[in-house]
């Protein structure tokens, strides 16, 4: 098991093996530091870590599979509670799995979605207020279903994309059920 430290002591560990600062620990990172720094080898216990090493341990580290370990999984794995940040917006698009080959399999980059899921926003933002209401989001569902969407669904949707539970749906909340159409055509396309 992982050493006990202290939250502080373990943040700077954090801080000194992510030597370019942007909060991602890559595999490389990792096993760099495994030769060079000295706390992060003595909580190895002095041994250094091949890439396959690395990798397994990246991959222990890395909770949400995005290929880099970030903080808060840095300090969950040392047992430290980390309030959960929900994401939203392009972050939390870019967690979905899959989404990534969504985008390939329908030749689309991350700009074209951003400016599609915008523009649908702003069709179904009827009242231009920059959110959506539960009424509004019910008119873009029927839409996308074709047909009047039952209400409990409706209910279930809307609670599951207003993460910030302030009952109207923003941009960056819309997002995400606008990945999670692209993740449904990217599946029937890789059918086809």
């Amino acid at each position: 098991g992982l050493q006990i430290l202290s939250k502080q002591r373990c943040e700077s560990l954090y801080n000194s093996i992510d030597k370019n600062n942007d909060g991602k620990v890559t595999m490389k990172e990792l096993r760099k530091a495994s030769y060079e720094n000295k706390d992060f080898s003595a909580l190895l216990n002095g041994k250094t870590l091949n890439n396959e090493g690395a990798k397994k341990l990246k991959d222990f580290l890395d909770k949400d599979g995005d290929k880099y370990v970030s903080r808060e999984e840095w300090l969950m794995a040392f047992g430290f509670k980390v309030s959960e940040k929900k994401h939203t917006g392009m972050q939390a698009v870019m967690a979905l799995p899959g989404i990534v080959e969504a985008f390939k399999v329908l030749k689309v980059t991350k700009e074209d979605f951003e400016a599609e899921a915008k523009e649908t926003f702003d069709i179904y933002d009827s009242n231009e207020c920059g959110a959506i209401s539960i009424k509004e989001l019910e008119k873009c569902l029927s839409d996308i279903a074709g047909e009047k969407v039952e209400t409990w669904l409706l209910k279930r949707v809307f609670k599951g994309l207003d993460v910030d539970g302030n009952g109207k749906i923003s941009l960056d909340e819309f997002y995400v059920l606008v990945a999670k159409a692209y993740l449904e055509e990217g599946k029937k396309e890789a059918r086809l």
